[in-house]
């Protein structure tokens, strides 16, 4: 921890002692806890007291034991929750006994309460103790005994933890007190609020280092301002969206290395993009690629807060908005004053967003952030080639070059033509016809002749337009009519990168070798892809196309 290379294990032990000791402090003071302080707050009931104090039973114990996580760490024993859960018809009596025997006498026996602190590695070559996080592994007893004590408590504590501790309750949010604090800030309010993290270090035993305190307290002194607070290195675009409404100039810079992403793979890109990102941000069905909007997104999280104020719910932030802002006002009629905290404003700007589906009774019962964000999105119809493009034989990036196709928004050269980029718009392939997306694809000379390798492949013909007859085609079989569909995805993207190949080197496959290498793609996914139930109705025809092994 000071710099200094430790080999002796000896020493590696010492450095860790020293580095957590330093991390969590001593006990060796404690403040005496007032009987007589404590008297004067709430207390536990007598109703309440009973209710805890009943004898636990057997379902009890088998809920708390099948609510701990299968893929947590094993205690000491070396035995996971998933043993324990697999095996109870075999252990299970052994189980309840044990844990009666706890809540029976209060004592425990201490192979069970023992816990093995683990140090795992944050990054691939560890070179400081900092590089190290510690995870604690109890035994199951241990963790269901723990569970059934906190569902004991959980009854109670919503009458004697404060309104102003979001933490521990059920329904209370964090962000409550983060609201609060950001309308109304203050120096005196975190000095306050850091004398008693101090004061609660003291009477707990576990002493906050003098000189880091006093270190924290300049830090946000400095960085404090009247009515927002900023952390050393906290930035507006580090915000989370659950709490603020994020500047248009932070959404567009988001939305534009996405895109930049999506078209170039990398977060430069200067020309402008095949299909709109408006678009791009629609879901599948409705002909998008399902990326999330940032801006609706953010828009429908802030919604929760103005559903909150709109039903009164039991927070302190929200009891605080009343009492400060709107004083029985209806809430949908309020206006804020202009001295009104920036924060409250986002939300108040949001609420006349979402005022008509509000009001409409979209969420009269129980506001859903992912129902808001499909109201803002908007109604956009479905597509009917959605079953078409996207479907799970298709190799990902045929996926994504037939949703292109679908949409014509391929740069063909007719299309170069209209937009002044060139004069010429013959196309590449053949040299004779005008380069347009039909054309290219599947009237082209060579395309017809790839169209042509490929029904003897795939043993269909059709006639007239293909993606008309891929519509209404109508197929026992899900998985032939979803190979077919791949194989057809697989040759757009070949016709598509066979026309630039030509246009860059000069260079075309004959269409049989593009056909071959469509075949082989689709069987090396139909391979890889669990496909056992739908082979069996059509075994015979992926057989005679020779698609699976």
């Amino acid at each position: 921890m000071h710099g200094v290379v430790c080999s002796e294990v000896a020493t590696i032990e010492q450095a860790f002692i020293e580095y957590y000791q330093d991390l969590l402090g001593s006990s060796t003071q404690v403040v005496k806890v007032c009987p007589a302080v404590v008297k004067r707050g709430r207390v536990v009931t007598y109703d309440q007291a009973n209710i805890m104090l009943q004898q636990v039973t057997e379902t009890e114990i088998k809920e708390a034991l099948c609510s701990i996580p299968v893929e947590k760490a094993p205690g000491p024993d070396g035995y996971s929750a998933g043993f324990f859960r697999d095996a109870y018809d075999i252990i299970g009596g052994d189980v309840v006994k044990a844990v009666k025997e706890f809540f029976s006498n209060g004592r425990m026996l201490q192979q069970i309460n023992a816990t093995v602190i683990t140090l795992i590695p944050k990054v691939d070559c560890p070179s400081s103790v900092q590089d190290f996080r510690p995870i604690a592994c109890c035994s199951v007893i241990y963790k269901c005994i723990s569970k059934i004590i906190c569902r004991k408590l959980s009854g109670v504590l919503v009458d004697h933890i404060s309104m102003n501790q979001s933490a521990f309750v059920k329904d209370r949010e964090i962000v409550d007190n983060i609201l609060i604090f950001m309308i109304w800030a203050d120096v005196d309010s975190i000095t306050i609020l850091l004398r008693a993290f101090l004061t609660f270090s003291e009477a707990s035993g576990l002493c906050m280092n003098k000189a880091k305190s006093d270190v924290y307290l300049n830090g946000v002194y400095a960085n404090l301002a009247s009515r927002i607070v900023r952390l050393a290195g906290f930035k507006l675009g580090q915000i989370p969206f659950r709490i603020f409404l994020l500047p248009k100039g932070v959404i567009h810079k988001v939305a534009s290395i996405c895109r930049n992403y999506l078209w170039a793979g990398h977060a430069e890109f200067k020309h402008a993009p095949p299909v709109a990102w408006e678009t791009c941000c629609l879901p599948k069905e409705h002909g998008g690629l399902g990326i999330i909007n940032c801006h609706l997104w953010n828009v429908a999280l802030l919604g929760k807060y103005a559903w909150w104020i709109h039903k009164k719910k039991d927070s302190l932030w929200v009891q605080w908005v009343h009492h400060i802002y709107i004083k029985q006002r209806d809430w949908w009629m309020y206006e804020p004053s202009q001295n009104s905290s920036w924060t409250w404003r986002q939300i108040f700007k949001v609420k006349d967003t979402l005022k008509p589906g509000f009001l409409n009774g979209t969420w009269n019962g129980k506001y859903s952030i992912q129902v808001a964000y499909q109201w803002l999105l908007g109604y956009h119809p479905k597509k009917d080639w959605v079953s078409m493009v996207w479907n799970r034989v298709c190799v990902p990036k045929h996926n994504f070059s037939t949703w292109i196709y679908v949409q014509q928004r391929f740069l063909t050269r007719d299309r170069l033509q209209k937009f002044g980029v060139i004069i010429d718009g013959v196309c590449y392939l053949c040299g004779m016809y005008q380069e347009t997306h039909s054309h290219l694809f599947f009237y082209c000379p060579f395309s017809m002749n790839c169209l042509v390798h490929l029904q003897t492949w795939l043993q269909i013909q059709w006639q007239g337009s293909l993606m008309d007859w891929l519509l209404r085609w109508r197929c026992r079989s899900l998985l032939k009519k979803q190979v077919v569909m791949a194989a057809i995805s697989g040759l757009i993207y070949s016709i598509w990168d066979c026309r630039n190949r030509y246009r860059l080197e000069h260079y075309i496959l004959q269409p049989a070798r593009v056909v071959k290498g469509v075949h082989q793609l689709i069987s090396l996914r139909l391979n890889k892809v669990d496909f056992d139930r739908e082979r069996v109705k059509c075994k015979a025809w992926l057989r005679q196309i020779n698609v699976i092994y």
